[in-house]
C-alpha cells in the first residue's frame, strides 16, 4: 500500500497537457510516445518507428478506409482522402532519426470531425503494432 501511495505522490506533480495520452508502454504499444488532441479536433501521435515505415502504412490505412480514391503528395507527406462522408488529411513529419509525427485531421460541411480522426490515427497505430 505504501508503495502506491509512494507512486501516486511521485507521478502527481508531473505537468500534464490538456487531451495528452500518456504513452502506452504498459498496454505493449512501446513505440507510441504520445498522443494528443489539439485545437479543431486535430489528433496527432509520435511514435518511435522509422518515417517511411509510418508513410506505408499510413497510405495503406488510408485506402483501406477510404471511401474514394486517396490523393497522395509526396513531399510534404500528406494523404488525402474521404472516410465516413468526412475529408481526411493525415500528414506524416520526419521528427527525428526513428521517430515520426502523424496528424489527422477530419472536416465534414467545414466542421471538425474529431471522431472520424481519432477512429483513422487508431487505425495506423493499430496497423504500425502489428
Amino acid at each position: 500500500m505504501r508503495r502506491i501511495l509512494a507512486l501516486c505522490l511521485a507521478v502527481l506533480p508531473l505537468p500534464v497537457a490538456t487531451g495528452c495520452v500518456a504513452a502506452a508502454f504498459g498496454a505493449g504499444l512501446g513505440f507510441l510516445l504520445s498522443q494528443e488532441v489539439l485545437p479543431n479536433d486535430v489528433h496527432t501521435a509520435q511514435v518511435m518507428i522509422d518515417v517511411e515505415r509510418v508513410w506505408d502504412v499510413s497510405r495503406e490505412t488510408m485506402e483501406v478506409m477510404s471511401l474514394e480514391p486517396i490523393e497522395v503528395q509526396e513531399y510534404p507527406r500528406k494523404i488525402m482522402g474521404k472516410v465516413e462522408d468526412a475529408d481526411v488529411t493525415v500528414e506524416i513529419f520526419a521528427y527525428d532519426l526513428d521517430r515520426t509525427t502523424i496528424t489527422v485531421q477530419a472536416e465534414k460541411y467545414m466542421v471538425s470531425q474529431g471522431e472520424t480522426a481519432r477512429r483513422v490515427i487508431d487505425a495506423i497505430i493499430e496497423r504500425l503494432a502489428e
